[in-house]
């Protein structure tokens, strides 16, 4: 399906998942959004 993965692209961005899955939720609403994120990027976010 089209759109249905979002990364970071590789770069290494930590506290990157939330906010991304934040903004993939509120552009589609309708959808099941997931966030796999480690505990030190969640302490980044």
């Amino acid at each position: 399906r089209p759109h249905a993965w979002l990364n970071s692209g590789g770069a290494g961005t930590m506290g990157y998942a939330v906010p991304a899955a934040m903004g993939a939720k509120v552009g589609a609403p309708d959808r099941v959004v997931w966030a796999i994120d480690g505990d030190g990027c969640f302490q980044m976010t």
